[in-house]
C-alpha cells in the first residue's frame, strides 16, 4: 500500500478494527468481559491444559516454572498484537484496493476467517500462497499431533484394561484407537464446516466455555477446599453446569439482551464449583 512507517501506525490507530475498549456492557465483546475471561482462561490453560502445563512441568524448579509462565505471557502478548495489526491491515489493503469481502456460504455473514486466504491465494502472488500453505500445514500438524496424542492415550487408559493383553495386541489396540479418534476429529471438523458460522478463534472459546468450565470448577473445588465430593454424582454434575450455563445465556438474552460471551467459561466453572459443593460429603 505504499505506507511509510509512520502512515502504518496511523493506519492502525484511526481502523475501526483496532478498537480495544468498548464498554457497551450488553455487547459480547466488552473490554470487562473480554479482559476477566483472558484472566481465567490463562488460568485454565496454566492450570489444566496439558500442552500449556507440560512447558511448566519441564522446568526445573518452582522459580523456572513461574518465570517460564510470566516470559511466555509477554512474548505472547507481543506475538498476539502483530498478528492483530497484521489483521487491520489486511481489511485496510481491501478497502484501498476495492476488494470485496469473503462472505459465508450463505451470504448471510462475513467469513473472516477466509480474508488472508483469498488475499494470500489469489492476490500476493505465488510466493505468499506457497508461504501461507506451509504455514497452516505446518500449525494444522502442530497441533493435531499433540490433541491426537493425548486423546489416544486418555482413552487407551481409561476405557480399556490391558492388564492382561501382550505387548503386541496392547500396540495393535492403540494404533486402533489412534485412528479411531482421528476419524471423530475429521468427523468434528466436517461438522464445525457444515453448522459454524462464526470465525473459526470466536467457536473455539465458545466450546472452550462449555468443556473447560467443569475443569476450572474442580480445579478451584481442590485448591480452595479439603472436602471430599461423592464420586458417583461427579458426571451428573459435570453435564448438568454446562447445561445450566447454556439456559443462562440463552434467557439473559432472551430477556435482557445481555450477551454473557466469552465470560460462559467463568459462569460455567462457577456453577460446577456450586455443584461440587452440593454434593461434597459431610
Amino acid at each position: 500500500m505504499d505506507l511509510t512507517g509512520k502512515e502504518l501506525v496511523q493506519t492502525l490507530i484511526r481502523s475501526e478494527h483496532a478498537r480495544i475498549f468498548n464498554w457497551e456492557w450488553r455487547f459480547e465483546r466488552n473490554f470487562f468481559k473480554q479482559f476477566i475471561t483472558g484472566v481465567v482462561v490463562a488460568l485454565a490453560m496454566n492450570g489444566l491444559d496439558q500442552n500449556e502445563m507440560q512447558k511448566s512441568l519441564t522446568c526445573r524448579n518452582l522459580q523456572d516454572a513461574q518465570k517460564n509462565i510470566v516470559l511466555y505471557s509477554v512474548f505472547l502478548v507481543m506475538t498476539n498484537l502483530v498478528f492483530l495489526s497484521l489483521g487491520v491491515l489486511l481489511y485496510a489493503y481491501v478497502a484501498k484496493a476495492g476488494l470485496a469481502l469473503p462472505v459465508g456460504t450463505d451470504g448471510a455473514f462475513l467469513n473472516t476467517d477466509g480474508l488472508f486466504p483469498m488475499l494470500a491465494l489469489g492476490h500476493f502472488g505465488p510466493l505468499a500462497g506457497i508461504v501461507f500453505m506451509l504455514g497452516i500445514a505446518s500449525a494444522a500438524f502442530s497441533s493435531a499431533d499433540s490433541a491426537l496424542t493425548s486423546l489416544t492415550t486418555a482413552v487407551y487408559t481409561d476405557f480399556w484394561k490391558t492388564d492382561h493383553k501382550t505387548e503386541s495386541e496392547r500396540r495393535t489396540l492403540r494404533n486402533r484407537i489412534n485412528v479411531g479418534v482421528a476419524l471423530v476429529l475429521v468427523s468434528i471438523i466436517l461438522v464445525f464446516k457444515v453448522l459454524n458460522n462464526d470465525s473459526v478463534i470466536n467457536t473455539v472459546f465458545t466450546v472452550a466455555g462449555y468443556t473447560y468450565g467443569p475443569l476450572l470448577g474442580i480445579f478451584f473445588f481442590g485448591l480452595l477446599t479439603r472436602h471430599s465430593i461423592r464420586e458417583r454424582m461427579l458426571p451428573v454434575v459435570i453435564v448438568l453446569s454446562p447445561c445450566a450455563a447454556f439456559l443462562v445465556q440463552h434467557l439473559s438474552l432472551r430477556i435482557w439482551d445481555f450477551h454473557l460471551g466469552f465470560t460462559l467459561l467463568l459462569l460455567n466453572g462457577l456453577l460446577n464449583f456450586a455443584g461440587l459443593w452440593i454434593i461434597r460429603r459431610r
